[in-house]
């Protein structure tokens, strides 16, 4: 999903998108990849050294995905 923010340049309004989830460039996981994760975590209780190792991310990663921090 997009979020659209409007700028001024130059004198002018313009909008800006800001990219989130699987369409940024920059994404190590597509949005289906953290849906699962948090269903392990939330509904099967695994800890986030094993979410760690199964999606190759940091943990970090794993711990704001799973607070809901980010996407």
């Amino acid at each position: 999903w997009r979020i659209c923010k409007i700028m001024r340049i130059g004198g002018h309004m313009t909008r800006r998108h800001k990219l989130r989830g699987e369409e940024h460039h920059r994404a190590r996981l597509s949005d289906r990849e953290v849906e699962l994760l948090r269903i392990l975590h939330e509904r099967e209780g695994w800890p986030y050294s094993l979410l760690m190792a199964k999606f190759e991310v940091s943990k970090t990663c794993v711990a704001k995905l799973c607070r809901y921090q980010c996407r």
